[in-house]
């Protein structure tokens, strides 16, 4: 769980501060894997100048280390291993009476070895590979004092033509759209991603300063949420019109669309109470939630329109009709919506595995559909009323 997992990485930062941990759940790691999901934050640095493009990475990933909720930072500086570089002085061979390609050869044979010869075991040829022990090639001292063999016979040490050095390796090299790039990643532990993006945002303007040329963007898992947010958006207004569309053509006039879309839109200040008193947050999942509220109260207020037109044309009085109306529809409604409270319940509490990820849909459902209640029975009526005396 989080709790564990903060509890852990408490201890082990605490006694080993140069070690670098990260702990993700196994669900959610295999769901990354399978979806190439991002990390929850990502900051990415756009430079053409490599050596200020790290330096400024982990310049940035010490800053967001500041802010409380982010946890498991890397500056995505990724260092290639070490290796050997050999550079050789021809004038200094050709004294001895070699050529570059001569000593390559001797070095390559050293380290890797060379299939000399072959032997048949059980009809099959097995070769025979040389190569110096590795006793013999562990440290730089051993390189050095290789000895090579000249055409006449002659041995001399690698030293004596060849520079020879330890290379502590270098930095991949990332791009992105063709631009150099780095990207520091980090997870958020007891916190939601808006306040916590917020937060880094202030910290960076205060810590770093960006050099002339490198530029950044925000990216990872915040900015695939901030497009999904304004596509849900987009089609909650689309909802919100298509109902009213549907229902302009239905009772073909505007007092029946107003009256129950306006009741369906208020109903939606119950989602934001639900999530506030339960300190959830809106996203992606609370906003399928407030979809779903339009359609559910919607319906609701056509029960009680479509009751209030039939009293009309019996000869009632537009007060008596939805009197009656209100009487005659209160059961179908109240049914309609606690079996739909009622079914998000179990959500709503995060029981059982894998709810936590719905739980603000049955949050926003819950809350819109309570609020709703309210809406269908009373301002709705109050609504067509008021359009139709």
């Amino acid at each position: 769980t989080e709790q564990v997992s903060d509890e852990l990485r408490g201890k082990i930062e605490s006694s080993e501060p140069s070690l670098q941990v990260e702990f993700v759940g196994i669900l959610s790691d295999l769901i990354g894997d399978l979806t190439s999901s991002p990390a929850p934050i990502e900051i990415r640095l756009f430079s053409e100048d490599k050596n200020t493009l790290h330096e400024t990475a982990h310049a940035v990933e010490e800053s967001i280390k500041k802010v409380p909720g982010v946890v498991d930072t890397n500056s995505g500086v990724v260092i290639s291993g070490a290796a050997v570089t050999f550079k050789i002085n021809p004038e200094a061979a050709a004294r001895f009476g070699v050529s570059p390609n001569d000593i390559a050869n001797t070095v390559t044979i050293a380290m890797s070895g060379d299939a000399s010869s072959s032997i048949l075991e059980k009809g099959k040829l097995i070769a025979v590979r040389v190569l110096v022990p590795n006793s013999e090639r562990t440290s730089l001292s051993q390189l050095k004092a290789l000895a090579i063999r000249s055409q006449t016979g002659q041995l001399f040490r690698l030293e004596q033509v060849a520079d020879i050095s330890v290379d502590n390796g270098q930095t991949e090299i990332e791009r992105d759209g063709l631009r150099q790039s780095v990207g520091i990643t980090a997870r958020i532990t007891g916190r939601d991603m808006g306040s916590t993006i917020a937060d880094i945002r202030k910290r960076l303007a205060k810590d770093v300063k960006l050099p002339p040329g490198m530029t950044l963007e925000y990216g990872g898992l915040y900015k695939e949420q901030q497009a999904s947010f304004r596509e849900l958006s987009f089609s909650l207004m689309l909802a919100v019109a298509l109902v009213f569309l549907v229902l302009l053509v239905e009772f073909r006039s505007f007092a029946h669309p107003v009256a129950i879309v306006s009741g369906a839109v208020l109903a939606l200040g119950g989602v934001l109470f639900g999530l506030y008193i339960t300190n959830s947050t809106l996203n992606v999942v609370s906003l399928m939630g407030m979809i779903m509220v339009i359609g559910i109260v919607a319906k609701n207020g056509i029960l009680m329109l479509d009751a209030v037109e039939e009293h009309i044309a019996k000869g009632d009085s537009l007060k008596n009709a939805l009197v009656l109306s209100g009487r005659r529809r209160i059961r179908p409604v109240l049914m309609t919506s606690l079996a739909a409270i009622l079914g998000m319940l179990p959500l709503a509490l995060a029981i059982g595995a894998g709810a936590e990820l719905l739980q603000p849909l049955a949050i926003a459902v819950i809350g819109g559909l309570a609020v709703a209640l309210l809406f269908s029975l009373i301002f709705t009526p109050t609504v067509y009323y008021i359009q139709k005396r």
